[in-house]
């Protein structure tokens, strides 16, 4: 080899190392490809019950109770008593005093026991979190809030947890916004007593695509948190990506559709003006030892008869485990962990289901 050409190849070779080396991904963590779409599950029957808060649109469930948040002035967190089949309350009427709300929404599926209550953090206007006591509330006939405090910004519930169900510890994601034109991906931080301790390096560069307000929707999706452990998921609303926050061993990666788009593919052109072309995930019930969420893509895509959505299970760890697919269309899900049911709620037709996940699970 003359010298020239092998200054020539060596030149050459220092550039690819150095382009590689530098190159900046779109998703900055551990991507595990599964297969999760292509897996065969049954159409289930829900099992309606005869109870339905007017103007209901939100609900999660805890041990006896099933909790509703509806668009009654007059009461706008409903509470269902799982063994009686009743309500039994019907507080928070729309206000600015201490036991009533503005615009109230729960944080998640976050339903947890303080001082032996049960108590249910209810996000107020996007600014005040109040802890409900719910024994006393019942027992009072109004909301009693056993503390309040200042969430730190406008936010909603699906963009924040609390860290070991504390109110005053929060991980909270900003979403996608855009500058100059371009996309300026999501981040997310740790927050204690309303101070930053924590960012997390999730992403880089934003996803290449034509339209900026349909790269920035390719980002969102809620957050849900373990019942007891500081893990916290994303399942995204328009890619098959679930993304998961281990936060106490600072361990972050996802879990992916193999062979769907990704956050590294250009966006295609026919998404504009913001328009969704595909809905992928939907809302998640937690339990101990593993997570359910709505998965709407394949039911959609193929037209299916017999099933509306399906609802897919995963363990903590990303791992898939199985599924059904739902006679009727949901929108809301939640799971209690006590009698081993999870409910499920059509908005548009106000109604409220059940079913056993043994059964399910057969």
């Amino acid at each position: 080899m003359s010298k020239g050409l092998f200054y020539k190849s060596l030149l050459i070779f220092c550039f690819t190392i150095m382009i590689t080396g530098c190159k900046q991904y779109c998703y900055k963590q551990e991507v595990k490809e599964i297969n999760f779409v292509n897996e065969d599950r049954k159409t289930v029957e829900l099992n309606q019950i005869n109870y339905y808060p007017m103007g209901g649109y939100s609900f999660v469930t805890f041990d006896d109770y099933i909790f509703f948040i509806t668009n009654n002035p007059d009461g706008q967190l409903r509470i269902f008593d799982i063994n009686n089949n009743s309500e039994v309350a019907s507080i928070g009427s729309k206000g600015r005093a201490e036991n009533e709300f503005i615009t109230p929404s729960f944080i998640g599926e976050q339903v947890y026991m303080k001082e032996g209550e049960i108590t249910l953090p209810i996000l107020d206007n996007g600014l005040i979190l109040k802890e409900i006591n719910i024994p006393k509330s019942i027992q009072q006939g109004t909301a009693v809030v056993s503390s309040h405090t200042l969430s730190g910004g406008s936010i909603d519930g699906s963009s924040i947890s609390l860290i070991d169900n504390e109110a005053t510890k929060q991980f909270s994601y900003k979403k996608a916004s855009s500058l100059g034109g371009k996309c300026i991906p999501p981040a997310f931080f740790v927050n204690e007593e309303g101070k930053e301790i924590q960012s997390l390096d999730i992403y880089g560069n934003p996803i290449y695509g034509n339209d900026v307000m349909s790269v920035m929707n390719q980002y969102n999706g809620s957050l849900f948190k373990h019942p007891q452990k500081n893990i916290i998921i994303q399942p995204l609303a328009e890619m098959n990506y679930i993304l998961f926050f281990d936060i106490d061993n600072n361990k972050f990666f996802s879990v992916h559709q193999d062979g769907t788009r990704t956050f590294e593919d250009k966006l295609p052109d026919d998404h504009i003006n913001g328009k969704r072309s595909n809905l992928c995930f939907g809302d998640v019930a937690v339990s101990d030892n593993f997570f359910f969420v709505l998965y709407y893509s394949k039911c959609r895509a193929e037209k299916e008869a017999d099933s509306k959505c399906e609802v897919l299970m995963f363990d903590w760890d990303g791992n898939y485990l199985n599924g059904f697919k739902s006679d009727t269309e949901i929108h809301r899900i939640s799971y209690n962990k006590k009698n081993k049911m999870l409910y499920g709620i059509c908005i548009p037709q106000e109604q409220l289901f059940s079913i056993n996940i043994d059964s399910m699970l057969k």
